[in-house]
């Protein structure tokens, strides 16, 4: 299983798992736009629905942390070298399309009244387009400069700006494996050094949220098991592929989600850790006991970019015209903001994505 997998790239599963990454975000979002309109909802309960949006983006970074060290460690054990251009090429094609037309919406029609949101926006007509243009959204959501139905994107940030870093590092660095130990280990200390000598609860809030912005542990982690598996580590995957650890990893962590569990400073760090042993399974372990082969999750999954980039807009312009309309049905609205949404990501998919998409594909990393 191992040798076919580093032959051919293939990783099984994971499409089914990046829709669930992006469905979780939807759940919580369609939460938090009940309760932004003033409507009963989970999301001010607190529990699943509000920490089940963050952990869906931890798993994205740390499934992008996985298939991409996959990636450019296949095609370094392959030709010997990286092909760094390329890639940033192709990570173009892949992400830049659909970021700047949800970017242009934002700075044109979404400013129109009918869009208004009844929510503070901080206003930067000048800082906020300039951060968002050079793919640092992260930082002006630091300060909380945000554009209406852009704020989704910040996490393309932090995945662009260390995938920046990351084929000059396989390139021309043999520790790799410490590079990648050492964001985690700095994440885990700055955060312990601030959890510790905080002044009050609002300042460690507020060097959380900084952190947050920046998470390039989680992505760590995925990029860490990839390492390792490439690597050939035998005798760990022998541990973490059997059967009693795989149902110790899976209970503990949809136990943990579904009761809301809150790891304090370290949130992010621990789910994506779980995540990321989860991902490994699932994509490279031939006796793994869950399966999201399915023709309809990998569909979903392949049309998720859209699914996350579009869900805002869709929940918004639903929720509106329930409630101008006054037919608002929790039901209905969960239905229609969910069909809408993958309607939408469909099109994208194929009408804007799709061509540059086919241009990505005929450009070989590797043969």
């Amino acid at each position: 299983m191992q040798n076919d997998i580093l032959k051919y790239n293939y990783f099984k599963n994971l499409d089914g798992l990046r829709f669930l990454a992006a469905a979780v975000v939807i759940i919580h979002h369609l939460e938090l736009y009940k309760g932004v309109f003033k409507l009963e909802n989970f999301y001010d309960d607190g529990g699943f629905v509000l920490v089940v949006g963050k952990l869906g983006v931890v798993l994205f970074f740390a499934l992008s942390g996985f298939l991409i060290f996959s990636i450019l460690l296949k095609e370094k054990e392959k030709t010997g070298n990286s092909q760094v251009k390329l890639f940033y090429f192709r990570r173009i094609l892949r992400i830049w399309p659909l970021y700047f037309f949800i970017l242009i919406l934002g700075l044109t029609v979404f400013q129109l009244s009918f869009f208004e949101f009844p929510r503070h926006y901080a206003e930067s007509r000048f800082l906020g387009p300039i951060l968002y243009s050079f793919m640092l959204p992260n930082l002006a959501a630091c300060f909380y400069i945000l554009i209406p139905f852009v704020g989704q994107v910040w996490s393309l940030g932090v995945e662009e700006q260390l995938y920046f870093i990351a084929p000059l590092l396989v390139k021309y660095s043999k520790r790799v494996l410490y590079f990648l130990a050492a964001i985690i280990l700095v994440t885990v200390l700055l955060k312990a050094f601030f959890y510790l000598g905080r002044d009050s609860d609002e300042q460690w809030k507020r060097y959380l949220h900084y952190f947050n912005n920046f998470s390039y542990s989680c992505i760590a982690f995925g990029a860490f098991f990839a390492y390792l598996f490439f690597e050939r580590k035998s005798r760990l995957f022998k541990i973490l592929f059997h059967p009693v650890a795989q149902i110790l990893i899976w209970g503990f962590t949809v136990i943990s989600i579904g009761m809301g569990m809150f790891f304090s400073v370290y949130q992010f760090e621990i789910y994506a850790l779980l995540f990321s042993m989860l991902i490994v399974n699932l994509a490279c372990n031939e006796k793994n006991i869950v399966s999201l082969q399915n023709p309809v999750l990998i569909y979903l999954g392949k049309i998720s970019y859209g699914l996350y980039m579009y869900h805002p807009i869709v929940i918004f312009l639903v929720l509106k015209l329930m409630l101008r309309y006054n037919c608002f049905s929790s039901p209905l609205y969960y239905i229609l903001s969910f069909g809408l949404t993958i309607l939408a990501a469909g099109i994208s998919y194929r009408y804007l994505e799709n061509p540059f998409l086919k241009i990505r594909n005929r450009i070989q990393i590797y043969k």
